[in-house]
């Protein structure tokens, strides 16, 4: 029996033309649709773990520009998840591919995102030492003031970070003359 009819009677489907397509939309900045062809080239269940990662990825770039937050953290997730998992493959092929996507500063940026979301929805997260947030790197303190954000309603007038014991304390002056504090933990 033919591969291809064999293929068509299992009912599996091709995942490429919809990766395609869905490169295309994001390229034009149709979100929307950018979002369904991404979706559903997952659903197929034909990808590898690197396939995954970057339609996730993708998914998350189409619904943060539509403001969907719950879609775009689970998108987060799944490239988190996907994400991991390809970092940790054995390939060469894998390995040139993964520097050339910079996988590892992505998942940094979804992690300390989805982490930023969080705290965005409650009054505890990273505003204690026991409650302080994970992030990779300085720089994505940056992630928490645009998701947070600082100073709600009032301009940020300065930030000043000080580490101790690989906890940064991170107080930010407001407009206001009141100070917020947040803690971070990093390597």
């Amino acid at each position: 029996m033919n591969t291809a009819l064999l293929l068509i009677m299992l009912g599996v489907t091709n995942p490429q033309p919809m990766l395609i397509a869905g490169d295309r939309a994001i390229q034009a900045n149709n979100w929307q649709e950018a979002s369904i062809h991404f979706n559903n080239a997952i659903d197929t269940r034909q990808l590898n773990s690197a396939g995954m990662a970057v339609a996730y990825w993708n998914i998350h770039i189409a619904e943060s520009n539509l403001h969907h937050i719950d879609k775009d953290m689970e998108a987060l997730l799944g490239f988190i998840v996907y994400g991991y998992d390809f970092a940790e493959a054995p390939w060469p092929s894998f390995k040139r591919w993964r520097n050339e996507f910079r996988l590892e500063r992505k998942l940094n940026h979804a992690f300390a995102l989805m982490q930023a979301n969080w705290a965005n929805h409650n009054s505890y997260s990273c505003r204690s030492k026991l409650f302080a947030c994970y992030i990779k790197t300085k720089s994505l303190i940056e992630i928490f003031e645009r998701a947070v954000p600082f100073c709600k309603n009032r301009t940020v007038q300065s930030i000043k970070i000080s580490d101790k014991k690989k906890i940064m304390q991170t107080n930010v002056a407001c407009s206001d003359n009141s100070i917020e504090t947040y803690y971070f933990v990093n390597q």
